[in-house]
């Protein structure tokens, strides 16, 4: 889940500027499953659930972290 300072938090989907290949499926917040638009912002505690590359994983951890 995302940390409190993480880079993600108070940010938008769309301002994250994610890259090509990475897809938010949904977001996990409390009891409730979202599945964002663009304009979605993140909050701490947040589960992130994304389908991306293999090849990009690293550029995507510097925006939510390491992935598990």
């Amino acid at each position: 889940s995302l940390k409190p300072g993480n880079q993600a938090v108070g940010k938008t989907v769309s301002t994250l500027k994610l890259p090509k290949g990475v897809l938010v499926l949904f977001v996990s917040r409390e009891e409730n499953n979202i599945i964002p638009d663009g304009s979605h912002v993140f909050q701490g505690g947040d589960k992130v659930f994304l389908l991306s590359t293999k090849e990009i994983i690293s550029k995507i951890e510097k925006h939510f972290g390491n992935l598990e």
